[in-house]
């Protein structure tokens, strides 16, 4: 991660005053150690997530699904409010789009999710609450950024055009009420200056009643261990992953702005 994007993540966390925001570049100067994501500091994940601690640091991810890497570093009460906001800067690989064929079923091959979960637990027993997603859409070539396992969704245009690209992924949640949430997603590819955005209301009672929120990601096709896409991971690398806990809604206008700033430097230094 270059330095004036550390700058930007650091203005970021300062000047929202937040409970807890968490900057991870999975080096050895963090105390990250090469092998299993599990354990090392502050995760639960399953053994297919490996950390490369050289250099800027990265984690990555193996052929295989259903992958989840659980933080355990900060968290949320989940009180109205509250908002929590969950960065990935990460990049597939190989060619990732072309060689797969399109699901029958939105959502179905989900190459990528951020979501929030209710639990300290194995990250492979987590549930998946409120999660949003880089999917491929049913019965063609579009990539879209999608709400859960087939809910609404933006289409970013053909999945094969994105081929090497690295991504800037960020998820907002805001608590509204008992069981609503608002959710406000983005997403920039390294190719091209358009951020695509989804933002939408969901009401969940299973998420109103929990008293923890952390944050997971996880490669994640519906379909499961079966079917044409069982084979399409061929990897994913994470540079940077942050995760924030904003209690006061009056400091989300600054949180945007500095987001949308972040982004122009990450199209920069791509």
């Amino acid at each position: 991660m270059s330095s004036i994007y550390k700058h930007i993540l650091f203005v970021f966390s300062s000047a929202l005053t937040v409970s807890a925001v968490d900057i991870v570049n999975f080096t050895a100067g963090e105390g990250y150690v090469d092998g299993n994501l599990n354990n090392n500091p502050a995760w639960v994940a399953q053994a297919q997530w490996q950390v490369d601690s050289s250099g800027a640091g990265s984690v990555t991810s193996n052929t295989g699904a259903f992958i989840r890497g659980l933080y355990l570093g900060s968290s949320s009460t989940n009180s109205i409010g509250d908002q929590i906001t969950m960065s990935l800067d990460f990049s597939f690989t190989s060619n990732y789009f072309s060689p797969t064929n399109p699901p029958s079923t939105n959502g179905q091959q989900q190459f990528f999710l951020m979501g929030l979960a209710n639990t300290d637990g194995s990250a492979a027993a987590v549930p998946q609450l409120l999660g949003v997603a880089l999917a491929r859409g049913a019965s063609d070539d579009s990539l879209q950024l999608r709400l859960g396992s087939g809910g609404s969704g933006t289409s970013l245009g053909n999945a094969s055009d994105f081929d090497g690209d690295s991504f800037l992924f960020t998820t907002t949640w805001t608590k509204l009420d008992a069981d609503s949430y608002g959710i406000a997603s983005t997403i920039v590819a390294s190719s091209g200056p358009t951020v695509y955005e989804l933002n939408t209301t969901v009401d969940d009672a299973t998420a109103g009643d929990s008293s923890i929120f952390r944050g997971i990601f996880n490669i994640l096709p519906s379909a499961g261990t079966a079917g044409p896409d069982v084979n399409s991971y061929d990897g994913i690398s994470i540079d940077t992953f942050t995760f924030g806990v904003v209690p006061e809604p009056g400091t989300f206008p600054l949180l945007a702005g500095l987001t949308a700033l972040a982004f122009g430097l990450f199209r920069r230094r791509r």
